[in-house]
This record gives structure tokens, C-alpha cells and sequence, in this order.
């Protein structure tokens, strides 16, 4: 079960202090101690300071010890995102009123610690939606406030230059330092078209970006093709594929072939999580003749992938994170959604038309 830690609203008045380090000065310590209105908490390590912050007004932020699943650049993209006052100790000491005074008046974000993904939109086929679920995904991450990335690792043109614009700067940009990565509601955007990839691909420099994304933020979608020349180093970093498809022969077709060539990295990866999305579905025998078979399915809807209504990424989030809907509005969670996860039923009670990505005979 995914722990998602929430500050519960209340009507006190004194302030929580988060004081990380792993050598806190016992000077502070004395100081922050003997104010009545401070409630004083210490953590020593990056993990530590983003499961603190929900319920922080103010961070002292010193040396803290990093951990394999939270660098501190994550931690550094987390704490800028919550608006959350950061001090120093020597800030703290120099001006204790300055920095209490700014706590209480900081407009804080809500903030909720998630374990970092790095998930694979992808597929053989063309045309079912892929890269409008990614940046849905992205979209609807990034409303919990924590660091969200997008990157694009495709065939053919950037599909988000031709959605967002052509002032964005590309991947390309980025890498060789003309530029820096663009953002677009807070997710930092990471486009590049099939040509700019090629040139990429052979640059030193790539191997310890794509790390480095990974480490930085809380959720990195990459929008990939399985023959981009980036695949295998993506493959060596994904945490999550999610397979799009929808309900064409062609398509199952594909996904079933995508799935067979992912089998010796599963058998040698067993963290890795393959997941199954049918998008466009129109029909409900569609929705029914492939229960059991896929792990979420997105209902056909032309006005919600035109306006990139983020709630179509409901269905996959929960799969990346169980609880997700509940975890964003617990008294709203018995409500219907607009995008459900199909029934499970078994394809053959339900009399379904598909059998393994095949007509039944």
C-alpha cells in the first residue's frame, strides 16, 4: 500500500521546523528549542526532508545524507515547488524573526511524498493516442506540485512543439547549452525531433543527462518509440512501460509483438512494471471484450484529448500509484470518474470479441 502523507488542516498556531542535517549546529538547536511557538523536527537525509514537508512551515536546510531513491537534486526540485521558506543556519541564527515572520506568511503548496517514476509511453502503432496520454500523465502529476518531466524520444517531428509551440527550446538546446529547458505549467519539457535524436545519440554527454533527469524529479514520462536510438538506454532506466493500444486489429497486433520483445528484459528485471493501456475505446463490448487483457482503459473522447483534460491520466496514475484518485479527494473518490478502469471479467464469460490480440475462431 502507498503511504501519501497530507498536512491535515487545523487551527494551531505554533510553527513546525523541519531542521535537516546530519550534523545540526547544537547552538540552533538550543535556540529553536526555547521558543514556544516553534515545534522542532530533524531528519538527516534527502528521503527525510521530502517526508517532512507536509507538515513543515520552515525548512533548515544543511548537510543531509543522500539516498539511492532520493537525490538531492530531487530534493531541490521538491523543496522549490512547495513554496515553503528555506534557511540556512547561519541565516537562521543571524535573523530568527525574519525567517519565523516569513514562514507565517509563506503561501505554501500542498505537497505529498510519491516514489520516483520513470515511465515509457510507448508502442508500435501509430495514431492511438500515445503521446496526447503522456502529456496528460505529466499534466495531472504535476497538480500535486512535485518536480514532473517530459521528454520525447520519438520518430518523425516533436509532437510538443506542433501542441505547445515552436519558443520551445528543444533537447538539443539543452545539451549543448544554447538554451534551457523550457516549462509549461510547471513540468519541465524536453522536446526533439527524429533528425536533432540521431545527432544526440552519439553524444557523450547524454548517458549522465538522462541519469540525472531520472534523479531530478519525482515523475519523468518519456514519449518513446521502441526503435528511437535512445531506447536502450531508456530501457535500462524505466521503472514503468505502458503499452498503448487501441481497438484495431493492427494495433493488438503490434502491442502483442512489443510485449513478446520485452519478455527477456522482464525475465532478467523483475521490478520492471509492463502495463497494457487501451485507449480510443468507443463501444462498450470493446470495453468488456478486452477486460482481463489490459490494465486500464481510456474511453474515446474528442473533446478531452483536444483540451488535454488531465483526468484521462486517472487510470494510469493509479497504476503507477495505487490510491492515486483517493489520495487526490478522498470524498470525492466514490464518485463516478470520467475514465474508469474496465470491469474485470473474463473475455470468454463476457462473450467478447477478442481472444490474445486475435478474433476468436
Amino acid at each position: 500500500m502507498l503511504n501519501i502523507f497530507q498536512r491535515k488542516p487545523d487551527q494551531r498556531d505554533k510553527l513546525i521546523v523541519l531542521l535537516a542535517s546530519r550534523e545540526p549546529d547544537p547552538k540552533l538547536v538550543e535556540v529553536l528549542a526555547a521558543r514556544s511557538e516553534i515545534i522542532l523536527r530533524e531528519t538527516f537525509t534527502t528521503r527525510g526532508v521530502i517526508r517532512g514537508l507536509p507538515d513543515a512551515d520552515l525548512v533548515i536546510l544543511g548537510d543531509v545524507i543522500p539516498l539511492w531513491d532520493v537525490d538531492t537534486s530531487l530534493m531541490q526540485h521538491t523543496l522549490e515547488s512547495t513554496n515553503i521558506p528555506v534557511a540556512t543556519a547561519e541565516g537562521m541564527l543571524a535573523k530568527p524573526e525574519e525567517w519565523i515572520a516569513t514562514a507565517r506568511l509563506a503561501n505554501r503548496k500542498k505537497v505529498q511524498y510519491l516514489p520516483a517514476r520513470f515511465v515509457l509511453v510507448t508502442g508500435w502503432a501509430g495514431g492511438v493516442g500515445k503521446s496526447t496520454i503522456a502529456l496528460a500523465i505529466a499534466k495531472r502529476f504535476r497538480e500535486r506540485n512535485l518536480p514532473t518531466a517530459i521528454l520525447e524520444a520519438n520518430e518523425g517531428g516533436s509532437y510538443l512543439v506542433s501542441r505547445l509551440g515552436p519558443q520551445l527550446h528543444s533537447l538539443y538546446d539543452v545539451i549543448t547549452g544554447e538554451g534551457k529547458a523550457s516549462e509549461w505549467g510547471g513540468i519541465k519539457l524536453h522536446p526533439i525531433d527524429y533528425r536533432a535524436s540521431q545527432v544526440l545519440s552519439e553524444d557523450a554527454r547524454m548517458p549522465d543527462f538522462l541519469v540525472g533527469l531520472k534523479k531530478g524529479y519525482t515523475l519523468v514520462v518519456v514519449d518513446a518509440s521502441p526503435n528511437h536510438p535512445f531506447w536502450p538506454r531508456l530501457l535500462d532506466l524505466a521503472t514503468t512501460i505502458l503499452i498503448v493500444t487501441a481497438p484495431r486489429e493492427d494495433s493488438l497486433y503490434q502491442a502483442e509483438t512489443l510485449l513478446k520483445e520485452l519478455q527477456p528484459v522482464r525475465a532478467v528485471r523483475p521490478d520492471l512494471h509492463v502495463h497494457l493501456i487501451m485507449n480510443m475505446v468507443r463501444t462498450l463490448g470493446e470495453r468488456v471484450g478486452m477486460s482481463g487483457m489490459v490494465d486500464a482503459s481510456i474511453p474515446y473522447n474528442e473533446r478531452m484529448a483536444t483540451q488535454l483534460d488531465p483526468r484521462m491520466a486517472d487510470p494510469i496514475l493509479n497504476l503507477l500509484y495505487p490510491g492515486w484518485t483517493r489520495g487526490a479527494n478522498p470524498k470525492a473518490a466514490k464518485k463516478r470518474s470520467p475514465v474508469e478502469k474496465p470491469v474485470t471479467k473474463s473475455p470468454e464469460k463476457a462473450g467478447g470479441k477478442w481472444r490474445l490480440f486475435g478474433k476468436k475462431g
